[in-house]
């Protein structure tokens, strides 16, 4: 069964390309459809992790030089929440 913290994670842009598009390619996760990376993250990541990884892309959103860009904000606001709603 999924942990809530995975299902919201995969409601975080950002969160998401971290999976998919370098945790796979790293070889961290095997890569398939969205329900067997969720298995994997579900698995393989704590929620310590989850939420550490969430505080470093919201670090990368928070350079200034990413603010310029609209989808850069949405994407601090998202994992905002995330680090709010899970944080102990």
């Amino acid at each position: 069964m999924l942990r809530p913290i995975v299902k919201d994670a995969f409601k975080v842009s950002e969160l998401r390309h971290q999976f998919f598009d370098i945790d796979i390619a790293d070889g961290y996760l095997q890569g398939g459809t969205e329900a067997e990376v969720m298995a994997q993250v579900n698995e393989k990541y704590d929620d310590a992790y989850l939420l550490g990884e969430a505080a470093n892309r919201l670090d990368i959103a928070m350079d200034p030089y990413n603010q310029d860009e609209p989808e850069w904000r949405k994407d601090a606001n998202q994992l905002r929440r995330f680090i709010k709603r899970w944080s102990k």
